[in-house]
């Protein structure tokens, strides 16, 4: 826990403050005190300040004998508004002089013995205050400050939770908990390399292309250790890891923000985008995650996760037409989990909507706060480390206990996805589930346990105390729009390139069935549909995993063995660019390879519309760098200037196509003057990987200069390509048909003028 402020205990003038102020940060303490651990601490203190800190001292106190009587009572302590007197001092340790911008690490050790703690008397939460105290430097100047104060203190407020081990207390039931940790990946990203030798040789495996990154190592062996964390885990990422994660249950594909799709309330433009509702409905789910383990079998209770909002009747009812009929909820206003007048109870709601029956099992409020690294309130000034987090953990989960020591209830704790997705978060989450295993006031409960719960409010009462809105912001509901245009362009640009780029002749070979172009696991589920097909492509179903075999092919009807596996056989330009050995293994149908492009697309747009921030930035821009080299595979080659020396001359234009399949397209050619223009179009077909050429006709009327202005289209016209321009000369010179005629006149009529001056009669007066 870091607390910065100063605190004196008399006043000082604004100079005084800035010149002496300290940052006390716990590092670690006991959370739990047993009869035999005695309690330990460790602080670091920082000086802020513009001067050196002399010489002082940290001491830690407790009140032995106080117990809190309300949550407000507990609050109130940890933002520091409290009068509770802390009398017992465990301990103080002198620390030295602080130099400006310095740091020191100081620890104070209380035995089991000593007197402060062997008289406590009764288990429970204690109240327990750090304070850093140090005489006001006089050297700052500021003279009359210094005489009226001579210490400064700065506090910190904490707890300490003393275990019944050894008292002489009632044994009461423990409190059941349900600790559920999301596994799912912040770290979806495109491989640049992979995507690149797709687009240029066909060959690849598209799971590994849109991939998940890297699991910090401890966030498997975090759930390993824990056999009482609940892990409900994204089934896109259990089939991108190599071993799938233990799981106790699943959550929706690429943990799609369920509560986003609702408040944004357009399915026309997710299904445009290339997300339709069956690639994050629960049946999708329970595919993805059998294919990823390997067993058609397997049937783990499907969740909806919340997303970036809150839940509304609406987006359960979202859910539930899409097959959840559990969701996972925060703690939300006005529920009951947090009014300081009542007992916590079980966060359980059972709620009617128009699709049917939705259970809502909803996270203890204070309590996942804390899990999830974040503090009770921001006024609080020991909540802002893992240490201080879990000490108030503790203290405020026993008193949950025992406010209601004989109630039968089960809390539903939630971390976030950050638990499992970098080191010190993993290491946080290690902390407090071992915490929670050795606390006997606490027992690990399961969801199965926690569904299976008696439900606090059902009905009417559970449907009226539903917010009205998802409080999703403005900007973030834009933000979402603005994406789902960007992805929808990019799904038309692959649909556009099958239809009207990619050269007919390579989409009439008999498609592989079972294979897509990359050659993958034959044990994994796919798309198997057109890039333009939604429907085929989700009823079959996996855009979250792309490169997975096809089971039919969208260009063909199923043929025989012997069809269905014809590979390229290679071609001139394969062999003189010495190829021939991938061309040969590369399926004839440009449709396999299409398939892969559009799963990766689908797979991009379905983790962009995730509840997380940095993926969805991340992977729309993924989205955005597939369709892009796609079309940008394709590319006139600069050319130089011409010169045109007669009314008409040839101008040549090549084209070069990246890909592994032929394209047959347009070449557009508009010039900026009416004396000089060229042909308007030209049909090219490119073979793969190769370049062609084109000519375009040039008419001249008259000496000058144009630019030609190239672009490619595809067939029905639509421009695709970066614009190129040639420079276009004209000198004209006689020197064709034309120019002989102008010359003949001239000397016919020059030839009469002679004759006529011959011939003609002289007038007399001449």
């Amino acid at each position: 826990m870091a607390l910065a402020l100063d605190a004196p205990e008399a006043t000082q003038s604004s100079n005084d403050s800035d010149a002496q102020t300290a940052k006390v940060t716990i590092d670690s303490s006991t959370a739990v005190v047993t009869s035999t651990s005695g309690y330990h601490l460790s602080a670091t203190l920082e000086n802020t300040g513009n001067d050196s800190i002399p010489e002082g001292t940290l001491s830690v106190a407790v009140n032995d004998y106080y117990t809190f009587g309300s949550r407000a009572d507990m609050q109130q302590w940890a933002q520091g508004s409290s009068r509770i007197q802390v009398p017992n001092q465990l301990g103080q340790v002198a620390v030295p002089q602080i130099d400006k911008g310095g740091k020191i690490t100081v620890a104070i050790d209380a035995n089991p013995d000593q007197p402060s703690l062997k008289n406590i008397i009764s288990w429970g939460a204690k109240p327990v205050r750090i304070t850093y105290a140090f005489p006001v430097n006089a050297s700052n100047g500021n003279a009359n400050a210094a005489s009226s104060r001579t210490s400064t203190t700065i506090t910190v407020h904490t707890f300490l939770t003393r275990s019944s081990d050894g008292l002489n207390n009632a044994s009461t039931p423990p409190m059941n908990i349900t600790m559920v940790i999301p596994l799912a990946s912040e770290g979806w990203q495109i491989d640049d390399n992979k995507l690149g030798q797709l687009m240029t040789t066909g060959e690849g495996d598209g799971s590994k292309i849109v991939n998940a990154g890297k699991l910090p190592q401890a966030a498997d062996q975090l759930i390993s250790k824990h056999d009482g964390l609940q892990v409900i885990t994204d089934p896109t990422l259990a089939q991108n890891l190599a071993i799938p994660p233990k799981s106790s249950a699943i959550m929706q594909p690429g943990a799609f923000d369920i509560t986003a799709y609702s408040a944004v309330n357009n399915e026309s433009a997710y299904e445009k985008a290339g997300v339709s509702a069956k690639t994050w409905n629960a049946e999708t789910s329970m595919q993805q995650f059998r294919s990823a383990v390997g067993d058609t079998k397997a049937a783990p209770t499907t969740y909806a996760w919340p997303g970036r909002g809150q839940w509304t009747m609406s987006s359960l009812e979202t859910a539930r037409r899409q097959g959840y009929t559990t969701v996972i909820a925060p703690d939300i206003a006005g529920m009951g989990s947090n009014n300081a007048s009542s007992t916590v109870r079980t966060g359980k709601y059972t709620i009617h909507t128009d699709a049917g029956e939705v259970t809502m099992l909803m996270a203890q409020g204070e309590l996942s706060r804390l899990a999830q690294g974040k503090p009770t309130d921001k006024l609080v000034d020991g909540e802002s480390s893992a240490a201080g987090r879990l000490a108030r953990f503790m203290a405020q989960s026993a008193f949950y206990q025992m406010e209601s020591p004989y109630a039968t209830r089960n809390l539903l704790i939630c971390f976030d996805t950050d638990a499992v997705n970098s080191d010190g978060s993993v290491k946080d989450a290690d902390a407090l589930m071992t915490a929670v295993e050795q606390a006997p006031w606490l027992k690990l409960s399961n969801l199965d346990e926690l569904n299976q719960s008696k439900a606090y409010l059902s009905g009417e009462k559970a449907a009226n105390i539903m917010p009205d809105s998802a409080n999703i912001h403005d900007s973030t509901i834009a933000q979402i729009r603005q994406s789902l245009a960007t992805l929808a362009s990019n799904k038309n640009d692959i649909d556009r390139f099958s239809t009207s780029i990619l050269d007919e002749s390579s989409t009439k070979a008999p498609a592989k069935s079972g294979t897509s172009a990359t050659q993958p696991d034959q044990n994994k589920s796919s798309m198997g549909s057109s890039p333009n097909s939604d429907t085929k492509s989700e009823s079959s179903a996996d855009s979250s995993n792309p490169g997975k075999p096809n089971n039919a092919s969208p260009s063909s009807p199923q043929n025989d063995a012997d069809n269905n596996h014809k590979t390229d056989t290679g071609d001139a330009q394969a062999l003189a660019r010495q190829d021939a050995n991938i061309t040969a293994k590369r399926s004839k149908n440009g449709h396999d390879w299409l398939l892969t492009i559009a799963d990766l697309q689908r797979s991009a747009a379905l983790h962009a519309l995730s509840s997380s921030n940095a993926v969805s930035k991340r992977m729309s821009a993924g989205s955005q760098d597939i369709a892009s080299q796609l079309m940008n595979g394709v590319s006139i080659t600069p050319s130089e200037s011409i010169t045109v020396l007669s009314e008409t001359a040839k101008m040549p234009v090549t084209v070069k196509n990246d890909h592994p399949y032929p394209v047959n397209i347009k070449v557009s050619s508009l010039t900026d003057s009416m004396e000089i223009v060229t042909t308007r179009f030209e049909t090219l077909s490119v073979p793969a990987r190769s370049e062609a050429q084109t000519t375009f006709d040039v008419r001249v009327a008259t000496s000058g200069t144009a630019t030609a202005h190239l672009t490619l289209t595809d067939r029905k016209g639509d421009a695709f390509s970066k614009q190129e321009s040639t420079r276009i000369a004209s000198t004209l010179r006689i020197s064709d048909m034309s120019g002989l005629i102008f010359i003949v006149a001239a000397i016919i009529l020059g030839m009469l003028g002679i004759w006529r001056q011959f011939n003609r009669k002289k007038d007399p007066d001449e």
